[in-house]
């Protein structure tokens, strides 16, 4: 996988119009945005997160499928992972319907997982199966939490509730 910066450098070039696109929105000069990317050997030039987040959420609306790369990257060299949390819709079913949903994403990781460690190693694609059903489980579980949630502040006096 390459560095968050390799990564942000694709993205960009990927872009419609690429640096010049990226920086005229980030109210830059190209230069600067690509000194900022990849500093030459003695520059002062720094890439700055929230310059980082802008270039992500710029691409995410263009609909680039690497959108999230340099975060993907960032992540893979801490040993970390992100997850999608779930829309709305998905935070609040019912009770009953967020129980069977985890438990349908509960049975799906454990085939996942039975079917890549059966053989004695793992692959590639195994192992994004494994993470992918895991991580729809802990959103799963996160839709009960959240309707237990609703459900306990639906209770209370409304003086006594959060703001929302």
């Amino acid at each position: 996988m390459p560095s968050a910066h390799d990564a942000l450098d694709g993205l960009i070039r990927a872009y419609p119009g690429g640096y010049e696109a990226i920086a005229q929105r980030l109210g830059k000069h190209p230069s600067t945005l690509r000194n900022e990317v990849h500093p030459p050997l003695g520059s002062s030039a720094k890439l700055g997160w929230d310059t980082a987040m802008q270039v992500m959420g710029m691409c995410q609306q263009v609909g680039l499928p690497a959108a999230l790369a340099p975060l993907d990257a960032a992540e893979l060299a801490f040993g970390r992972t992100a997850m999608w949390l779930p829309d709305r819709a998905e935070m609040e079913p019912g009770a009953f319907e967020a129980l069977e949903a985890s438990a349908t994403a509960f049975a799906r990781m454990v085939g996942a997982f039975s079917a890549a460690v059966a053989d004695g190693r793992v692959t590639a694609h195994e192992r994004r199966d494994v993470e992918q059903c895991g991580l729809t489980l802990i959103a799963r579980v996160q839709a009960i939490v959240a309707y237990a949630a609703a459900q306990h502040a639906a209770a209370m006096p409304a003086a006594l509730r959060e703001p929302a």
